[in-house]
């Protein structure tokens, strides 16, 4: 099940076309589904969690759960690091074209950076759009959607999610 709310094209259901492998299996075809394999890649993937998991440890020492971002962070707390985050990156790029060196540990820090703020951005209004949001204490908004079952073409959770 989709959770985008946008306007934007979906991923379509199987057709009932199917296509025959040389080992006699048979699968519907992609046609037309996200390729999820081709739209990301794994060392991309791989450097966000490497840089996620760095920055889990607290100033108290305290490790925080992967997902506690989830739980909400204001959007315009978002917009401002995430403007901050740009500036580095816009700067490691200016200085790359200038011919000069560049650490390449700062550069994928404020691409990392970048990337969780647009995520959490993203996050924040999809959830909103889905009317889930004030914060979800101890509940993902992945959690919810893979346990609850909302009805064919509603956008509303159920009313003790919210």
């Amino acid at each position: 099940m989709s959770m985008v709310t946008s306007e934007a094209p979906r991923e379509s259901r199987d057709d009932g076309t199917l296509r025959s492998f040389e080992s006699g299996a048979t699968r519907d075809t992609a046609e037309n589904k996200f390729d999820y394999e081709g739209f990301l890649h794994p060392w991309v993937l791989e450097m966000y969690a490497d840089y996620m998991h760095r920055n889990r440890e607290q100033a108290d020492g305290a490790i925080r759960n992967s997902d506690n971002w989830q739980k909400g962070i204001p959007r315009d707390v978002y917009m401002k690091s995430m403007m901050r985050h740009f500036m580095e990156v816009w700067g490691v790029h200016r200085t790359e074209i200038a011919g000069m060196d560049v650490n390449r540990g700062d550069r994928n820090e404020a691409l990392c950076a970048l990337l969780f703020n647009v995520m959490g951005m993203m996050y924040e209004i999809v959830a909103e759009e889905m009317g889930l949001r004030g914060g979800l204490p101890e509940t993902t908004l992945h959690e919810i959607t893979e346990s609850t079952v909302l009805a064919e073409g509603s956008q509303q959770a159920p009313q003790d999610l919210r």
